[in-house]
């Protein structure tokens, strides 16, 4: 499934750099000579978060601005040295065992994302990450950072496949976070996990719940994801030509798939991003007039479905519904092709009686 533009929509850190220092009492902006004496090292560890903040916050603008101007999801490398810095300089201020809870959840969001986007996983960081976020959640800090805390320590679980846990981290930071597009991420977030334990009806209402939380102008950042995911769960759920409308929908605001090839997704299990690209193609299929292009669409939906099958476990509570997903994609491909014969062109002219087919 997709988890989270944190969908699992990319890490907390600069949500979390932006609320926390001003509430943090070891530090502040102009510390007196006896607060010094008495936190002598807080000082250089509020410069050093700062440092890995803006080292974050200018890749992350440099990246965007590079693809606006070209087109092209540019700038992976860019934001993967951005995250090694900026974990070289949370553990100078201390790391895991930082006085500073603050720093303690900057530096579990930065390892459990470069832990993610590692190759196979890294699944030992993840889980130190996760032990990381339950001492700053242990520590009672403010609501607002309590919320990031859990919906973090959420996406770990996630990637852990410990779906019960991902729940109710899920859970427990929905009840600190009333409004906004992050409680409706969290919505979809949850739903997701719901649709990892088979919990489809959860799922579906989970992100329809998520939609409704957002307001027009944030469909296209945040519920054009939401929409993949319910297409996805109403699917498995028996329901392909609901899935097709709200794929259908989602490229209304979305026409090129933009906002579900961006580096902040993630799928867990891995393997179930091949559920959602046979589907894409499989819709896409569907409104393509020329034969040559629709046939393509097709084979590439077939491919998607080839990859689910051979990659997902046997116990996989999705596979046996995969391989009948793939069979009806085939049948309506070899329909589709007989209904639509081949075009067919004259290249004698009007008095001659030698036709060519064109290949479809």
């Amino acid at each position: 499934m997709i988890a989270r533009q944190s969908s699992r929509l990319g890490p907390v850190f600069l949500v979390l750099a932006n609320i926390c220092f001003g509430n943090v009492s070891e530090v502040s902006a102009d510390p007196s000579v006896w607060a010094s004496a008495r936190r002598p090292n807080a000082s250089s560890r509020e410069k050093l978060a700062s440092e890995a903040q803006k080292v974050l916050s200018d890749s992350a603008l440099q990246k965007e601005r590079t693809e606006l101007r070209t087109g092209l999801p540019l700038g992976k490398e860019m934001m993967e040295a951005a995250r090694i810095e900026a974990r070289s300089l949370l553990e100078q201020a201390g790391g895991a065992t930082s006085p500073n809870m603050m720093v303690r959840l900057q530096y579990a969001s930065v390892l459990q994302t470069i832990a993610s986007k590692q190759k196979p996983q890294n699944l030992k960081n993840i889980g130190d990450a996760a032990k990381i976020i339950e001492t700053v959640i242990a520590s009672r800090p403010d609501p607002s950072v309590l919320e990031l805390a859990w919906g973090e320590l959420g996406v770990c679980y996630a990637v852990l496949g410990e779906r019960d846990k991902e729940i109710n981290a899920y859970g427990q930071a929905l009840s600190f976070q009333p409004i906004g597009h992050r409680r409706a991420t969290l919505m979809a977030n949850r739903a997701e996990s719901f649709m990892g334990l088979g919990r489809l009806d959860e799922a579906i209402q989970g992100y329809r719940d998520g939609l409704a939380a957002l307001l027009p102008d944030e469909m296209r950042a945040y519920g054009v994801t939401m929409l993949w995911g319910l297409a996805v769960a109403l699917d498995r759920n028996g329901d392909l030509e609901s899935a097709f409308a709200n794929l259908n929908l989602a490229r209304i605001y979305d026409p090129i798939d933009e906002e579900i090839s961006k580096d902040g997704w993630f799928y867990s299990p891995a393997y179930d991003e091949h559920w959602y690209k046979a589907l894409g193609a499989w819709a896409h299929a569907r409104k393509i007039d020329n034969s040559i292009d629709r046939t393509f669409e097709y084979g590439h939906a077939l491919e998607a479905w080839d990859r689910y099958i051979d990659r997902a476990p046997a116990n996989d509570i999705y596979v046996a519904l995969a391989k009948v997903r793939r069979h009806a994609c085939e049948q309506e491909r070899d329909r589709t092709a007989k209904a639509n014969p081949k075009p067919i062109i004259n290249l004698w002219g009007s008095g001659s009686s030698t036709p060519f087919p064109l290949k479809p």
